[in-house]
């Protein structure tokens, strides 16, 4: 080997002596890069630290400052916004004002509760209100005629033939009870009392040949026997009424006519004293014989008190 190979081989060792240091260096830069970024980022946290609270406490003096300097205008916007929500109420709100709550006329939103007081209070005026126009149209009614009863020629008819077999003094009254279906109603002089009701069973047109029930009722100016009899062949109903003295009550018996007039007729004399000339048994069947009075008369005393 030549002195010139021996002299250009030997600064390699210094170049790489000074290679060394300069990744070094490299490291170095690397290094205080990375702590240039932390203290940078440490900064800029700071900052935006400092800026957010610097913000809040401006905005919390700027907005304790409004307050203070607007608290009227605040208590007027908030009346003016709650008038404005109460007058234009969206799809499906209720009004909830004192007004409209006090005043149920004014509040038309249906709601599942009981009347208020107010709302109890106005009701009857308003069904009295309501009523009067009903009450005159009741007195309309009134005034009009009544249709004449469907028994009512049927009932002529009667009167006529009873008028022309037994005289013009036979049929005292004649009418239609409209509260009892239309029922006939005839009122027949007890001197011929007997007589009709034969008449009234043996007709063919008539055959009133059941007696359904007597009843005597004391007017305290007279007395009355009422006689209920049924056609059963041509389905008429006939009531007969046969008045008599209240002092000396008595009216003939029809015993020979409907037999089963009999105890009836015991009846009305055991209870109003009312006698049926003619009848077979006549004594009292519901009270003991040796009772006092007669208990549906409307001047009946009891002889004791204490019973």
């Amino acid at each position: 080997m030549s002195r010139e190979e021996d002299t250009k081989r030997a600064p390699q060792p210094e170049e790489k002596a000074e290679r060394a240091p300069a990744g070094q260096e490299e490291k170095a830069t690397a290094a205080a890069a990375n702590e240039t970024g932390e203290a940078g980022g440490a900064e800029a946290a700071r900052g935006a630290s400092e800026a957010g609270g610097a913000s809040e406490a401006d905005g919390a003096s700027e907005t304790g400052g409004a307050r203070q300097a607007g608290g009227t205008d605040a208590g007027e916007v908030t009346e003016k916004l709650a008038r404005e929500r109460d007058g234009k109420p969206g799809a499906g709100a209720r009004g909830t004002t004192a007004s409209q709550v006090d005043d149920p006329e004014t509040d038309k939103t249906p709601r599942p509760q009981t009347a208020s007081p107010r709302q109890e209070a106005k009701a009857p005026a308003r069904g009295r209100a309501a009523g009067a126009p009903r009450a005159g149209a009741g007195k309309q009614a009134e005034e009009k005629p009544e249709k004449p009863s469907p028994k009512q020629p049927w009932l002529d008819r009667l009167v006529g033939r009873l008028k022309e077999r037994f005289g013009e003094g036979v049929v005292e009254e004649a009418s239609i009870n409209r509260l009892s279906q239309d029922r006939p109603t005839l009122v027949v002089n007890k001197e011929h009392w007997l007589e009709v009701a034969r008449f009234l069973k043996e007709d063919p047109e008539l055959s009133f040949v059941y007696l359904s029930d007597i009843v005597g009722v004391d007017y305290v100016q007279y007395m009355e026997v009422v006689y209920h009899l049924v056609s059963i062949a041509h389905r008429e109903h006939l009531t007969v009424k046969v008045r008599t003295d209240r002092e000396e009550p008595s009216v003939p018996s029809v015993v020979s006519v409907w037999a089963g007039a009999n105890w009836q007729e015991r009846e009305a004399y055991d209870l109003l004293g009312i006698r049926f000339a003619g009848h077979p048994d006549l004594r009292r069947i519901m009270l003991p014989e040796d009772w006092v009075g007669h208990p549906l008369r409307k001047d009946y005393e009891p002889y004791d008190i204490e019973i």
